[in-house]
């Protein structure tokens, strides 16, 4: 039985269109590939007028060989005239249109990658396309051992979101941007290699690929590929930026074929440059040689060709980064810096349908590493001694845990590695199964939501003292051969053991928590042993002059107890320490320049307090708060 037809009417020619597909869809199909532009439509009923220019671009692309194929494979197309697709189509190899408004360079949008926030919800954005755009520029202009522009950053970071950015904007400064995304879904297939999986995704934005299609059959070889570029760059004044996202999912380093293929063809190659994100940390200063461990494997030659990077989105200004939306209408200060000022981990927390950082982690870790207790067996020591010297120093180890980190470049040009909060109390639990970290850390986030009571500095000292006391457990010897004292040199003789308690909500001043401690640490029972630390938090929330208690326990055995208090601004304790007290100190977010001693007080002055915090909680110090509209407030106790 004849298949009903509908028509289209092109200038007296006549091309039948499968029934229920209306011919105003078949040209808005054609349409949003950009093979109309500039024509003239006009709809009468089911018939439709073209201009004959249209005509020849559309029949100039159509070529049936028997009824069976179509040439320049566009089996869309094929499906909407004959109502069934080619036969064979399994391992059809893709025929890249040789007609220039074929290629998806000439759209004006890009469905597959639009964004999934809105432009005027992006933050701190327009300063990193523009040092992108800029790099750019230059690249494509270069001619010897060009570099690439390279947006590495933890995960999570928001790095799909600048390459895309940068995307939309090269197509309005008169560039032919590719896209390539390795992320989600992406395999190399079996049988496959590295370099004809990159060919075939980079092949396929240049076809459309139809609903129920597998784009994963397809192939595109190597010189139907660089014949294909090397068209367009005849056929066009613009030049050609290829953008590649997670490009550290075929590998890290790249293999040789691979690195081979991007220097030649997007490096090496006039009018062309390379851009591509990755969650392999890289230093973050121009002119790193990084390259060469990254593109190619050590069984290359060496490459010592220089890697550029831009400042990608950050920002610690509240108001700013309320406008990502109603959910964020109410974002405090400490949030921001819970998030690491980066907008995208602040943005995911309010995303119902984000997976948490602490599953995102267990994936990832999963894939990195197969048996974690074997893998741990000889690794442990070392792994938590470098996590913890670039917690402490910032300094980049390039351990197991890099992807998890993001890049600093601090003021005198030094690259360093910040982590987020989060990760750290997932990395200290993968390695260790102790989830004090994390217990910290939620407890923080809780106050997060709080502004002006205090209690989320007591919770940023207590994580910051933890962290350091860890730090001197493990690396006992700092510097020039000396003794890590840990924070505020209370261990004066080393640590072996810290852990945290609280004192029970009845206890409600200093005396009956002295004598409860006493009685839980010192007992014949539950005695400390030498090197032991305690740290020692009241649950009563008015408890009176103190925030904590620091147990130590020196080489002899002998406990000293000190005590601390936080205080967000300013302030001073009217009391003395009491007599069975040995030491206090004053931790306090807006410190004295200098430290000063009044009897058994220590007031610690903003450089230790700072050497407290470590590296990765500087931007906790409370000074460092952005209060964006918020008005500080000043917390009261029992010395006020």
């Amino acid at each position: 039985m004849a298949m009903a037809m509908k028509e289209i009417d092109v200038n007296g020619s006549v091309l039948s269109v499968k029934a229920g597909v209306t011919a105003l869809t078949a040209v808005e199909m054609i349409r949003d590939m950009g093979s109309l532009q500039g024509g003239r439509i006009l709809e009468n009923g089911t018939r439709m007028v073209l201009d004959t220019e249209i005509l020849s671009e559309l029949t100039g692309r159509l070529s049936f060989y028997g009824g069976q194929r179509v040439e320049g494979w566009i089996p869309w197309i094929w499906r909407l005239l004959f109502g069934e697709g080619p036969r064979d189509r399994s391992r059809a190899p893709i025929r890249i249109p040789q007609q220039r408004h074929w290629s998806k360079l000439e759209c004006d949008n890009l469905p597959r990658f639009a964004f999934e926030c809105p432009r005027e919800r992006l933050v701190a954005m327009d300063d990193t396309i523009q040092q992108g755009l800029q790099l750019v520029e230059d690249g494509v202009d270069g001619i010897f051992r060009v570099s690439p522009l390279v947006i590495a950053r933890l995960y999570r970071g928001g790095k799909t979101t600048v390459l895309k950015a940068l995307f939309e904007r090269l197509k309005e400064e008169n560039y032919l941007p590719i896209i390539v995304s390795l992320n989600g879904v992406f395999t190399v297939r079996s049988g496959e290699t590295p370099l004809s999986a990159l060919i075939r995704q980079i092949a396929l934005q240049f076809v459309e690929v139809s609903p129920g299609e597998d784009a994963t059959n397809f192939v595109c070889s190597h010189e139907d590929l660089c014949a294909y570029l090397s068209q367009l760059s005849e056929l066009h004044t613009k030049p050609i930026v290829l953008l590649v996202d997670e490009l550290n999912r075929l590998g890290a380093p790249l293999d040789r074929e691979v690195a081979g293929f991007l220097k030649k063809y997007f490096l090496d190659t006039a009018g062309r440059y390379l851009v591509f994100s990755s969650h392999v940390l890289m230093a973050v200063d121009a002119g790193e040689p990084a390259l060469n461990a990254f593109m190619e494997s050590a069984a290359s030659p060496p490459s010592d060709r220089f890697v550029h990077t831009i400042s990608l989105p950050f920002c610690l200004e509240t108001n700013k980064l309320r406008k990502m939306g109603a959910a964020y209408g109410g974002l405090t200060a400490l949030e921001v810096t819970l998030g690491g000022g980066i907008p995208s981990l602040v943005y995911i927390k309010y995303q119902s349908r984000e997976i948490s950082m602490e599953t995102r982690f267990q994936l990832t870790i999963s894939q990195m590493v197969d048996n974690r207790t074997a893998f741990l067996m000889t690794r442990r020591q070392l792994l938590i001694s470098s996590f913890l010297c670039e917690l402490r120093d910032g300094e980049w180890t390039k351990s197991l845990f890099s992807c998890f980190a993001d890049t600093v470049l601090t003021p005198d040009g030094h690259v360093k590695v910040r982590y987020p909060l989060s990760y750290v109390a997932c990395i200290w639990k993968w390695l260790t199964d102790d989830g004090s970290v994390g217990a910290l850390i939620n407890t923080l986030s809780t106050y997060a939501r709080e502004v002006g009571g205090g209690k989320d500095w007591e919770v940023i000292l207590v994580t910051a003292m933890y962290l350091r006391f860890l730090h001197c457990q493990y690396v006992p010897v700092v510097g020039m051969n000396m003794r890590n004292r840990g924070p505020l040199g209370i261990a004066t003789d080393g640590v072996a053991s810290v852990s945290v308690h609280d004192i029970p909500g009845e206890l409600q001043t200093i005396g009956d928590a002295l004598d409860y401690l006493r009685w839980r640490f010192q007992s014949n029972q539950t005695q400390l042993a030498p090197l032991s630390v305690v740290i020692a938090v009241p649950r009563y929330n008015q408890f009176p002059d103190l925030d904590g208690f620091i147990l130590y326990t020196d080489a002899t055995g002998q406990m000293k107890t000190h005590g601390y208090q936080a205080k967000t601004q300013r302030g001073y304790p009217r009391h003395d320490v009491p007599e069975a007290m040995d030491q206090c100190f004053l931790l306090r977010g807006n410190a004295p320049a200098r430290a000063f001693l009044k009897n058994k007080w220590h007031y610690v002055d903003e450089a230790t307090l700072r050497d407290l915090l470590g590296f990765n909680l500087q931007r906790f110090y409370p000074s460092e708060w952005a209060r964006g509209t918020e008005t500080s407030v000043e917390e009261h106790d029992g010395f006020d």
